[in-house]
């Protein structure tokens, strides 16, 4: 019997060790590879490729792996997916690709943070049997990610100059305000975000404003003279700025999304990019968000919508993800965009504006603290797009609620008696969301439930993370849970703050998606027929000032013809086609038309100081109007519909 060499058993063992690592290799991209259809891994050598540990989540860019790749052959296509530890590459010829698999199986790559060290994850190679990676692509230029060619045409009113100045006046530029910085950076004009140094006028950060009585000593520095210079001739500018704020960022840090205040600067804000590339992130006061790329000595313009409606800020990470061309791969469309990542040096940014001298006139007063303070003189007009409706909730609904939380929330200890006992009578472990909890007086009324808690006001779910709830800040137009997760749901004096029928009938829908098929919903509204006397409790009004007796149970529809409300002499605000302006409610019992704007009057501590008068946002349904929205919704019946303490009511089951 012949005895093995040591030798031949370290090569015994290396190849045992290698064919454990291609079983698990194996493995490992064929889950990696699940959610893409059409897209497997094959043992006969092919033209495209897996890269396993080549992808952006591991820190690679396009370039880096173009570079290695064309060293054996012709690319044909590079597809680099963001979130994704892999990349996937098709050679010109299988004979390309397995000398790329060869050459490259446990080769190790510096990431993008060009560290001295390497990552200690090696390289590894599947063969895909798909003739192309064409269709991936096309996919991929689905995503929401900036475009390096692309800035003009996303929103009104944005443009972006390319390459506005040379390579040297910006060396320049960099190099007189990064000495600035770096001489403040251990003082007062260090923000958490980034350094900051102001000239002409400081801005004042506590009031996002400016003293217009207090001009700063220094001007703007004579060295952006050729660049004002040059907006003027450019046609960019009329008027030169006389003031100017200059931001340092290292890698890792942004800025918060905001808007400029309004009264504080005119239309027309410039911002000029130096020495580093960023992805600045804009979002409309619905939600809606566009991705816009900034490279070095790009000038960025906002004017109009873009300056006055939509918030802009910059996301705190390292790199940026980015479409760009590749001219160096031979696809069939040489316009064909890729992903790719982009690393984040020190940035500093010029941006001018000029001072406002008056009151700002824009466009969008509900957005302006110029036009909105003085809400009793009818500067609010009823919302007729869903913009208008999102920034009239944001400052008259949600604002609100953050300022008062701690004072609505002592007033609301008392969970009502026929919502508490909808909870008690939910079988016991039932889960059960509770949309728009306020102060989460009714997260706690049947400790048998599992019950999750979410709200919109800050201020309000932190009082509910203080007595012990689970609770989450969450709109309810796009609340964060699957579908069909909750046994049943409660909104209770929520959906009256939406402003428009199309926003109240998407949050019924949310409720209805969130719960599952037999599970229960109930529906709190303001009531246009309201309690006129409190001893009077279940006694409403009707509109022609006759008392109706509010039933104990549920109203069928006999019932509802019973009370003979004639409520359509309160006109929806909307009907007309003439400009329409929400009022003020004269009182909490009478209201003039459904779309009103209710005072909060917030009292202080101090009897000496005066009291601040808030106003939020409601829409009183009328008789039937609460019914008849949620029988537009195909899979719900309705189980139950009343009146209690000045609400129209509703039980709804999911089918």
């Amino acid at each position: 019997m012949t005895m093995e060499t040591g030798k031949e058993k370290s090569s015994k063992s290396q190849l045992k060790q290698k064919q454990r690592n291609a079983k698990k290799y194996h493995k490992k991209a064929t889950n990696l590879l699940k959610e893409f259809e059409g897209l497997n891994i094959t043992s006969t050598p092919s033209v495209c490729l897996f890269i396993g540990n080549g992808g952006m989540l591991c820190g690679q860019t396009r370039e880096n792996l173009l570079e290695l790749f064309t060293s054996y052959g012709v690319v044909a296509d590079l597809v680099m997916l963001p979130k994704k530890s892999f990349a996937l590459v098709q050679m010109q010829s299988i004979v390309c690709a397995e000398k790329a698999v060869n050459a490259l199986e446990g080769h190790i790559l510096n990431n993008c943070d060009n560290v001295k060290q390497p990552t200690s994850v090696p390289l590894y190679f599947q063969y895909l049997d798909t003739p192309d990676l064409h269709f991936l692509r096309k996919s991929a230029e689905n995503e929401s990610y900036p475009d390096e060619d692309v800035g003009e045409g996303l929103i009104e009113g944005l443009e972006i100059y390319r390459e506005f100045i040379d390579e040297e006046y910006e060396k320049d530029l960099f190099d007189f305000f990064h000495r600035q910085c770096c001489d403040q950076e251990a003082g007062e004009n260090v923000l958490k975000h980034r350094s900051v140094l102001h000239y002409g006028y400081k801005f004042l950060y506590g009031s996002n404003n400016i003293d217009k009585e207090k001009p700063m000593d220094e001007g703007i520095p004579r060295i952006c003279q050729q660049l004002l210079d040059k907006m003027l001739t450019d046609g960019l500018i009329h008027e030169i700025p006389d003031q100017l704020t200059i931001n340092q960022y290292r890698p890792g840090q942004g800025i918060p999304a905001h808007v400029d205040t309004h009264s504080a600067f005119e239309d027309g804000i410039f911002s000029l990019t130096l020495n580093s590339l960023v992805a600045m992130d804009f979002t409309n006061p619905e939600g809606r968000t566009k991705s816009v790329f900034l490279a070095r000595r790009s000038l960025l313009a906002m004017k109009g919508e873009s300056r006055y409606l939509w918030s802009h800020g910059i996301t705190p990470r390292k790199h940026d993800i980015v479409f760009c061309k590749d001219p160096t791969q031979n696809t069939e469309d040489e316009n064909a965009k890729h992903l790719t990542m982009r690393e984040r040096g020190i940035r500093i940014s010029l941006t001018f504006r000029k001072i406002l001298r008056g009151e700002c006139r824009c466009a969008f007063p509900t957005k302006c603290d110029s036009q909105n303070d003085d809400v009793t003189k009818k500067t609010w007009p009823v919302p007729l797009s869903q913009n208008e409706a999102s920034s009239l909730e944001d400052e008259l609904v949600y604002k609100v609620y953050d300022e008062i939380a701690e004072h609505f929330s002592d007033t609301r200890h008392s969970p009502w008696p026929r919502v508490k006992k909808f909870l008690c009578n939910l079988p016991n472990g039932s889960i059960v969301a509770d949309v728009g909890c306020g102060n989460g007086k009714y997260l706690g009324v049947n400790n048998q439930l599992m019950m999750m808690g979410s709200d919109r006001s800050v201020n309000l779910a932190s009082i509910c993370e203080e007595r012990g709830h689970q609770i989450m800040v969450s709109d309810c137009l796009t609340l964060p849970y699957r579908s069909s997760c909750f046994d049943g749901c409660i909104c209770i004096a929520v959906i009256h703050h939406l402003s428009t029928e199309q926003r109240r009938l998407e949050a019924i829908q949310e409720l209805v998606r969130i719960t599952r098929v037999g599970g229960l919903i109930l529906v709190y509204v303001w009531a246009l027929e309201q309690d006129t006397e409190e001893e009077n409790e279940g006694v409403l009004l009707g509109t022609d000032g006759t008392k109706i007796l509010n039933p104990s149970y549920s109203i069928d529809n006999e019932k509802l013809e019973a009370l003979d409300l004639e409520t359509n002499k309160y006109s929806d605000s909307k009907e007309s086609n003439d400009k329409q302006y929400i009022q003020v409610a004269e009182g909490r019992n009478t209201f003039q038309q459904q779309d009103l704007l209710v005072p909060w009057h917030l009292k202080n501590i101090n009897p000496s100081q005066e009291e601040h008068v808030f106003h939020r946002f409601y829409h009183v349904f009328k008789r039937g109007e609460l019914e008849t929205l949620c029988r537009q919704l195909p899979n719900v019946e309705v189980r139950d519909l009343y009146l209690d303490c000045g609400n129209w009511c509703i039980v709804l089951q999911k089918t």
